[in-house]
Order: structure tokens, then sequence, then C-alpha cells
């Protein structure tokens, strides 16, 4: 496990929480597993979980593994969802059906997220996740 991965993701999180609609429901992928993250009994309400993905190091042949170019991708998923008790016993997801309605809040998250992360100049997480994210 790459360290940067790690510390890249606790990063947006940071930068992200209680700064969308999703208020403090964004989590890393790392931890809590999301039935149990939303609560049950909870209506319906966005999240997000925060994913590092693709890490590669396509000039690694022939270079220093530290000096080597890195390809790291940053996914956030967005979704609505609550956690309800099924007769099992047992906690599961729940996902309300979509609607135009639902779309558009899974779109304002998005445009919320990508602000909160990229556009806020005032947020230290933020500069934290750019300087992973772009070197600078």
């Amino acid at each position: 496990m790459s360290l940067i991965r790690a510390v890249l993701r606790l990063a947006a999180v940071a930068a992200l929480r209680d700064r969308t609609w999703a208020g403090p429901r964004v989590f890393d992928s790392d931890n809590t597993p999301l039935v149990d993250a939303l609560g049950v009994g909870d209506t319906a309400k966005p999240y997000i979980v925060v994913f590092t993905d693709e890490d590669g190091r396509p000039d690694l042949v022939g270079a220093d593994i530290y000096s080597a170019r890195r390809q790291l991708e940053l996914v956030l998923e967005i979704g609505v969802a609550s956690a309800v008790m099924a007769e099992s016993g047992d906690a599961v997801l729940e996902f309300p059906r979509t609607d135009a309605a639902m779309e558009l809040v899974i779109d304002m998250v998005q445009s919320q997220a990508l602000a909160a992360v990229f556009g806020d100049a005032q947020s230290e997480w933020g500069a934290i996740t750019r300087a992973l994210l772009f070197g600078h």
C-alpha cells in the first residue's frame, strides 16, 4: 500500500466534510462500511466515498522508484442512500429510485465537491490534496 494514497484520501475527506450537501457523510474507502456509517433509520441522504485508483508508475523501467513519474486517480463516489434494518436483522443499504430531483442533488454535490477540493484557496486540506495530486 502506498502511503501517498492513504494521505491523499484522508486529506480529500477532510477537505470535503461539511462542505457539500453530504455534510459529515464523507468516508474514506478504507474505513467503516457504508451501511454502518449511514446509520440505520435515517432518511436517504447524499454521501461521498473517497477512493484512490490507478496507482501506477509508467516510467519505472530504468528509473529510481522515488523519482519515477506517478499516475494516481482520486475517485469520488457520490450517491444517495439510507441504511435500513432487513427482516434478517442485518442492516442493509437502500437506494431510492432515481428521478430528476435526485440526479440534480447528485450533480450539485459533485459541483460542491469539486469547488471544495479544487476551487477554495482558503482550504488547507484542499491545498494538501492539490499538492499530492499535482505536485505543487
